[in-house]
Formats: C-alpha cells, structure tokens, sequence
C-alpha cells in the first residue's frame, strides 16, 4: 500500500480507507476459493 498526502491527518485518513479496500478484497477472495458450503463460525 502506497499513498501520499500533503498533511499527517490527510495521510491517516487515505491509509485507513485504503487498507479497508484491501482488506475487503482479500476477505471476497478469500470467500470466493472457500466455496459455497463455507459458514463463518
């Protein structure tokens, strides 16, 4: 993850939704190879 802003609070805030991004997409990824039967616990 890279991101660059101008001041420290800006910098947190775009890290903190681009990590959410990422996460979100490993989780659907990770969904999508687990298959149909997969039930969280």
């Amino acid at each position: 993850m890279n991101c660059q802003e101008r001041s420290r609070e800006k910098l947190l805030e775009t890290l903190s939704i681009t990590l959410g991004e990422a996460l979100e997409f490993n989780r659907q990824a990770a969904l999508a190879v687990a298959g149909e039967g997969y039930t969280s616990a």
